[in-house]
């Protein structure tokens, strides 16, 4: 078994469907699908292919306390997110995640 690891940084622009969205309780979700990817494209496109391998979950964000890199700007990043399947009866291939 293989399995994904990296924090969840804030850099970018999170998936969403309208700019009025708070994200309060944001998570990462995985898609299967080489999607082409547009400043317009929509939330549902993602959430129509994530992955349903066998133990895959979206995974919750948890932020740590902002610090001060070393070169003076702010950063925050999260706890590490495992994406980790528990057996092969259903696999996919991973292209990407998105933050909802």
């Amino acid at each position: 078994m293989e399995f994904l690891e990296f924090p969840a940084l804030l850099y970018g622009r999170a998936a969403r469907e309208t700019d009025s969205t708070i994200m309060l309780t944001p998570s990462v979700s995985l898609y299967k699908t080489d999607i082409d990817i547009q400043s317009d494209t929509p939330l549902s496109t993602f959430t129509a292919n994530e992955c349903n391998y066998s133990g895959y979950a979206a995974q919750a964000i948890v932020w740590l306390p902002p610090t001060i890199a070393a070169d003076g700007t702010y950063e925050v990043v999260s706890t590490p997110l495992i994406f980790n399947p528990n057996n092969t009866t259903v696999s996919n291939n991973v292209f990407g995640c998105f933050i909802t």
